[in-house]
């Protein structure tokens, strides 16, 4: 048996040592595959029957486990604080003239005004603005 420095290893760094696909460690764990990316994402923690899976596929302790699941908390977070919020969306050039022209009436950037006025998958107006009609 290996041994494995555990200080910097992540959930899916663990898989991608084994060389597992998250669908091959998914079907060894009997859940889904968006269940393991949410995993290796921080987004849910392993129930303890899980983790005892795990423990048994990646040959850990459950002391090194729980270490490894903060790890990929902490990076989750981490990443999260780098790209704090990332938005996409597509419009005319008329209406991103129309979005431009509030966020500068708000003073704020175009990507603070989308991300403040999105709602139901509509941009709304700020009170006080021009409406995008």
């Amino acid at each position: 048996m290996e041994v494995i420095e555990i200080k910097k290893k992540t959930l899916c760094s663990l898989r991608l040592e084994k060389e597992l696909s998250q669908d091959a460690l998914a079907t060894m764990l009997g859940v889904s595959r968006k269940k393991i990316y949410r995993y290796e994402n921080g987004l849910t923690i392993p129930s303890d029957e899980i983790k005892q899976q795990l423990g048994l596929i990646f040959y850990l302790s459950q002391d090194d486990l729980d270490e490894v699941i903060k790890n990929t908390v902490n990076a989750a977070k981490e990443k999260s604080q780098t790209y704090p919020c990332t938005i996409s969306f597509r419009c005319t050039a008329d209406m991103y003239s129309k979005i431009e022209t509030n966020a500068k009436m708000a003073n704020m950037t175009v990507g603070q005004y989308v991300r403040e006025t999105y709602a139901g998958g509509q941009l709304v107006v700020l009170d006080g603005l021009k409406d995008f009609s």
